[in-house]
């Protein structure tokens, strides 16, 4: 088997514990590396990144209901809950004790059905990355936290993005790593080392950064 094949039956178990874990989609929202390949993965110019591990906010019903199906353990140093099944990671954040930059009820309201199960917005999925990627920009995490956000950056280029979700949770630091993000080698990456790809995907990401300056201007 391919690293191309053995990767794509990996995220076909992943899929699985999705449906598993989030079937009911009126209680949790699919948020990190799951919601960033469902939301991007038609993007032009961009090959689909898997993702190995599931993050879901969940409010206290979807809480009950895994804790009566799964083992779910607390872990309270990083405020949040952890199960595992068939060999995947899942990390919960319920509201009350998650420290997330959105809390549960927001990330739903503005959220969207894909393939049954919902998913934050790009707005919200932006804004929950950009934390983890200012703490760890250096590290392997951080590569996969830049091209996560490229991508979003990407697609809100593409898309539209609404003002009214991101513009008021935005401060000096993010539009500062954004900044450094179009700056980065990470088109390449995405690109597979293809200039002229490359070049197209970050014209779009510095164009995505200027609407947002513009309209922060004229706010």
């Amino acid at each position: 088997m391919s690293d191309a094949d053995e990767a794509e039956e990996d995220w076909k178990n992943v899929w699985r514990v999705v449906k598993l874990v989030a079937g009911d989609a009126e209680h949790s929202v699919a948020i990190g590396g799951v919601a960033v390949y469902l939301q991007s993965k038609a993007i032009r110019d961009i090959e689909p990144e898997y993702t190995h591990d599931v993050d879901l906010s969940i409010d206290t019903v979807a809480l009950s209901n895994l804790e009566y199906d799964f083992d779910v353990v607390r872990n309270p140093r990083l405020h949040k809950r952890e199960l595992q099944t068939h060999g995947v990671d899942v990390d919960l954040y319920l509201s009350k004790e998650s420290h997330l930059r959105v809390d549960y009820k927001e990330l739903s309201q503005f959220s969207k059905l894909i393939n049954k199960v919902r998913v934050a917005c790009p707005e919200h999925l932006l804004l929950l990355k950009l934390p983890a990627l200012a703490e760890r920009w250096e590290s392997s995490h951080g590569e996969k936290d830049r091209r996560d956000v490229a991508k979003l950056m990407v697609l809100m280029h593409d898309d539209g993005w609404d003002e009214d979700i991101l513009l008021p949770a935005l401060d000096d630091s993010d539009l500062a790593l954004l900044e450094r993000v179009v700056k980065s080698n990470v088109f390449q990456q995405l690109a597979h080392r293809n200039a002229k790809r490359a070049r197209r995907l970050r014209v779009k990401a510095k164009g995505f950064l200027e609407e947002v300056n513009d309209a922060l201007e004229d706010d």
